[in-house]
């Protein structure tokens, strides 16, 4: 990461293709090309990528007054005015959104198995490293931009594009929130789940010479591209938002990224979300309710962070949830059984108003989870007996508390987080074959 090449903004030469209005309020749109790298040979070479740059258009001005917000598409995407658009509206930034190497109209390889595992002998020759590399000189642009204030920037992204984010989170040092999603590091422990891997191994297995978990190729990526190598380093206070059957990114390894993050003591947070995944969850259930969740938790953040919106100026409390044995009993038949009693507790108090709260619980953090309401016990604590629980089997089990919070009052947002999910000893996680 040679950071006085890539942070260099006099070698982005950026170039203005169209600018153009849309919507109302209007949203400025401006499609530009600027310079990248990738790695040929072992020799860095300048790309020129596609990206869009979007900002409200009662806030643009030369007071430097808009935070700037680098958005990092998936494996196979690119970019497009939409892309940067939305979120601009949204949060009340300026956006810029790329198209990766190879992908839309920018220069370079594109995102394809082979290119995604060229490793050796330079990790830099990786997609992984010119997502990433590319994502940095996204920052650099909208530090060029008199709109922009640079003390307030943030990255986000979906899946390969997290990936990315989690990257350049841990090399940047200009990075102030970051919120990657449906992505995390340990890579390799999904790699490893049994009977069946995650879908690494589908990705590894696409290379024109196909390969495993095991090959050189996948091992140099574990060792110098993983997220993992970069999160004791990370700059940003980071989100991490995730489907909590992900068969990329399973619920273990993100457990082991947010803790590799320093967890909720280094001021972050995160949000497992049950029922989505990378595909087939997400189709079987519809993805509407998760994808609302998580719009609305990246909005909160990012205003948080940048200071736009004093409703959610406070660091959110983190919840912690407990399962303990307990006793049952039927009142009208006097039946009694094993059951559990659990309880949420939070990490201070907190100025948002906790709406509700529910324990989500799975024998294999795959397929089926099972959910229980908690109810207000005052003090802080949420708890309730589940009956349908043996809370002498709880160490087995993968489990976590969704908390809904609200800021603000009546009109305030709505936001989500979850507490640091339980992982059994010895867990793999059940992965839904590629379809």
């Amino acid at each position: 990461w040679d950071l006085e090449l890539l942070l260099d903004p006099s070698t982005l030469d950026v170039e203005v293709v169209a600018t153009w209005s849309e919507g109302f309020p209007p949203v400025q749109i401006r499609e530009i090309r600027y310079t990248s790298f990738e790695v040929v040979e072992c020799v860095v070479v300048p790309i020129r990528l596609e990206a869009y740059v979007a900002m409200p258009q009662s806030s643009v001005g030369s007071d430097g007054s808009l935070p700037g917000l680098v958005k990092a598409h998936g494996l196979g995407g690119n970019a497009d005015g939409n892309a940067a658009k939305t979120p601009a509206r949204e949060l009340g930034v300026a956006v810029l959104a790329y198209s990766g190497p190879g992908q839309g109209q920018s220069e370079g390889t594109g995102s394809t198995p082979d290119h995604l595992f060229d490793t050796i002998p330079d990790p830099r020759a990786s997609w992984f490293w010119e997502h990433a590399v590319a994502g940095i000189r996204g920052l650099s642009v909208l530090t060029t931009l008199p709109e922009v204030d640079p003390d307030r920037l943030g990255m986000t992204g979906y899946s390969g594009g997290s990936v990315a984010t989690l990257m350049v989170n841990g090399v940047d040092p200009r990075l102030k929130a970051v919120v990657p999603v449906s992505a995390c590091g340990h890579l390799d422990l999904a790699a490893a789940a049994t009977p069946v891997p995650g879908w690494e191994a589908d990705l590894l297995a696409s290379m024109t010479e196909p390969k495993t978990p095991a090959s050189q190729e996948f091992q140099a990526y574990v060792q110098y591209l993983d997220p993992k190598n970069y999160l004791a380093s990370a700059f940003g206070e980071t989100l991490l938002i995730d489907g909590a059957q992900d068969e990329f990114f399973p619920i273990n390894s993100l457990t082991l990224t947010f803790d590799d993050l320093g967890g909720a003591a280094a001021g972050h947070r995160m949000l497992a979300i049950k029922d989505w995944d990378h595909g087939p969850l997400a189709m079987l259930y519809g993805s509407e309710v998760a994808e609302a969740m998580s719009v609305a938790t990246l909005g909160v953040w990012f205003h948080r962070v940048f200071g736009q919106d004093p409703a959610v100026a406070e660091l959110p409390p983190m919840p912690t949830v407990s399962i303990e044995p307990w006793t049952c009993l039927d009142p009208d038949t006097w039946l009694v059984w094993d059951c559990a009693v659990a309880a949420v507790t939070f990490s201070g108090p907190t100025g948002y108003d906790v709406q509700a709260v529910k324990l989500h619980w799975s024998g294999d953090g795959s397929l089926v989870y099972f959910s229980w309401n908690l109810q207000d016990q005052g003090a802080g604590i949420w708890a309730a007996e589940v009956g349908t629980l043996d809370g002498t089997a709880a160490d087995g089990l993968v489990y976590f508390a969704e908390v809904e919070f609200k800021a603000g009052g009546w009109f305030g947002p709505s936001f989500w987080l979850t507490s640091r999910p339980h992982i059994p000893e010895g867990f793999s996680p059940n992965i839904i074959p590629i379809p």
